[in-house]
């Protein structure tokens, strides 16, 4: 008697993972709201500010910051969230006892998120083009660029708060922090030549101040080739440390 073994392949358990997380994802309302309705929001409450003239810096940097929050609300705290969840209820540790690899299980967990994150922004810019008036942009290619990098590094933040965050409710006040700086370097294009060297360092190293830089680049041109490699370097450097913590510190057991 033959017995045929029937071999998954990685992708298929990775489709079945994500579905699974997309299906808890649709039963929470709350997260549900956050992540799709919330930012889709954010255009309308800047509308008024297309009544003054000379403002493109900083409509640049309320749309970047609108898409910022697009990102940080789904690939972020969402994949968050569902970490810690899947974690005090054990479930990273079985799956982590079958065939599955960690890289797997952890991306399985925050697809949900990334899918969405790709989706929201999208029609965010879209009702910042007809909301605020804004031009086509010039450089497509800076705003995929940044969005891309901002969405490999957001999950693996996730998964670094994940560390110190006991319980998915209290995942709302050890976010706020990051939240917080992202939104500060967000600001980077208002940030005048004058301003002290050190404030102006700290802002770039922020990932969100060259992610505004790409974004502006993006929006209104002038394409400068050592501030999109001076960004991309940076936001490069953050994806490699945040990856080399997830493989080397991430909890998987439930915190005691």
């Amino acid at each position: 008697m033959t017995t045929t073994v029937r071999t998954i392949s990685p992708i298929s358990q990775l489709v079945s993972l994500s579905h699974a997380e997309f299906v808890l994802l649709t039963r929470n309302v709350v997260q549900l709201f956050y992540a799709v309705v919330m930012p889709l929001i954010i255009p309308f409450l800047f509308a008024s500010v297309t009544d003054h003239d000379g403002l493109d810096g900083l409509i640049a940097s309320i749309v970047t910051l609108s898409i910022l929050f697009a990102l940080l609300l789904v690939s972020y705290y969402n994949p968050l969230s569902a970490l810690v969840n899947r974690r005090e209820e054990s479930t990273l540790q079985r799956l982590r006892a079958g065939e599955l690899s960690d890289g797997l299980i952890l991306l399985s967990v925050c697809m949900p998120g990334l899918i969405i994150g790709v989706i929201i922004p999208a029609i965010t810019l879209f009702l910042a083009m007809k909301i605020l008036n804004l031009p086509t942009p010039e450089n497509m290619w800076l705003i995929a660029l940044g969005t891309v990098l901002m969405l490999t590094l957001l999950p693996l933040l996730a998964i670094l708060t994940a560390n110190f965050t006991r319980t998915a409710e209290s995942a709302q006040m050890t976010s706020m922090p990051l939240i917080t700086i992202m939104s500060v370097g967000s600001f980077a294009q208002m940030v005048p030549d004058s301003a002290p060297t050190v404030l102006r360092v700290i802002v770039q190293a922020i990932p969100s101040g060259p992610f505004s830089d790409l974004m502006a680049m993006g929006w209104f041109g002038g394409v400068e080739t050592a501030t999109v490699l001076r960004a991309t370097g940076i936001m490069l450097a953050w994806i490699i440390v945040c990856a080399g913590y997830a493989k080397l510190r991430f909890r998987w057991a439930p915190r005691v």
